[in-house]
């Protein structure tokens, strides 16, 4: 069976598609550690649109889970409510500390 494909597809389309579902599970493996987020703190949603900032409120959803990248932390307060904004960092304080706990 596996030496017909390789004759049907020949062995550098079999390598290709390997290769591609190895890079989507490495995609979507570093996107929820990011929390939607890019390394540069640009923010993906759900239909994959990338914008320079997330909401608030996705920040905290993010928070809730300990994964705030450090770089959303920086900049977050700066447009909206600091206070809302020390609220959500206090809460990825929390979840992180949970994590380490358990």
């Amino acid at each position: 069976m596996q030496r017909s494909l390789i004759k049907k597809f020949g062995l550098p389309f079999i390598i290709s598609i390997i290769a591609l579902t190895a890079i989507s599970v490495a995609i979507a493996d570093t996107k929820e550690e990011l929390c939607n987020y890019t390394l540069k703190g640009d923010y993906i949603s759900p239909n994959g649109q990338i914008s320079a900032y997330g909401t608030m409120d996705h920040a905290a959803k993010c928070a809730g889970k300990g994964l705030l990248p450090e770089i959303v932390q920086n900049r977050l307060g700066q447009w909206g409510s600091k206070d809302r904004a020390n609220a959500i960092l206090q809460i990825n304080l929390d979840a992180q500390t949970k994590k380490i706990n358990e």
